[in-house]
């Protein structure tokens, strides 16, 4: 059986426990930097997102659950037990911390409240480099838009992912967006937060570049999110997510989101109740 990781130099770790609020501040201490490990959230609100600020600055907006996609998982009372954090770090790389000095905050501000929030961070010592990921002043970060519907699904068809619950000061990610001058986002995972009212349902979600198609370029089919056989499901407790080679949408790069549905006749799936989560890298500043 192979080794387990060594755990943080114990001394060092904190654990937070909030109940029922939306909001849980990290408050700075004289002479320590603070690292957070990871977040778990209990009984998480469907369709309900997280923004994070350090300092004063927004530094990203997260979902925590959306339908059928679970993305901090509850708390077991382990720190072995990975949370959305740690996926991203191995997703993006072992040295993405949301991470403050002494003289910031770190603020967790949720979109409606949970049962409860655990929050295990450690103090470190020496200057930080807030230009990394998750830091106050971050070039490059991992970004993680939220994307729905304007329409309601009331017959079948073609429907526009053109609605991004866009965090202030980021850019807007949705369909007919162009992305900004000296930005380009680096898709590396996806998942699509899947349901259905009666049998209507969404079938297949399509994501263009310009004119290509990915995934399926030729037969322009799309990848299936059904709600019982949906591939871009996300479940952190098993590291449950679609993850791509890194694909860049570059600068003046046209995006095109939609998502064929299925009507029955009779239930229809109300406005921004489905949602596509493009998980990648935000480069050149924001």
């Amino acid at each position: 059986m192979a080794a387990r990781p060594a755990a943080p130099d114990l001394e060092s770790l904190r654990l937070v426990t909030v109940t029922g609020a939306t909001t849980v501040e990290i408050r700075p201490t004289a002479g320590l930097n603070t690292q957070i490990l990871e977040v778990w959230v209990d009984g998480p609100a469907d369709r309900s997102h997280v923004d994070v600020t350090v300092g004063t600055t927004l530094i990203g907006r997260f979902p925590v659950k959306w339908n059928d996609c679970l993305f901090f998982a509850p708390f077991t009372g382990s720190i072995e037990n990975i949370s959305f954090f740690g996926l991203l770090r191995e997703i993006f790389g072992p040295d993405v911390f949301i991470e403050a000095d002494e003289s910031e905050t770190i603020t967790f501000t949720f979109s409606a409240a949970p049962t409860a929030v655990h929050v295990l961070y450690r103090h470190t010592s020496g200057t930080i480099d807030k230009t990394k990921p998750l830091r106050s002043r971050q070039a490059r970060t991992p970004f993680v838009p939220i994307i729905t519907h304007n329409a309601t699904v009331n017959a079948t068809g073609n429907y526009a992912l053109d609605t991004h619950l866009r965090p202030t000061g980021f850019p807007e990610i949705r369909n007919g967006a162009v992305i900004p001058s000296g930005l380009r986002f680096v898709l590396k995972a996806l998942a699509f937060g899947s349901t259905s009212a009666g049998n209507t349902v969404p079938t297949f979600a399509h994501i263009w570049r310009k004119t290509f198609e990915l995934f399926t370029p030729i037969t322009h089919q799309g990848v299936s999110v059904h709600p019982s056989r949906n591939l871009l499901l996300f479940d952190v407790r098993f590291k449950d997510v679609f993850t791509v080679p890194d694909y860049a949408f570059e600068a003046g790069d046209t995006i095109t989101l939609n998502f064929d549905a299925t009507y029955d006749g009779s239930n229809t799936i109300p406005a921004q109740r489905l949602a596509l989560f493009l998980i990648g890298w935000l480069e050149g500043g924001r």
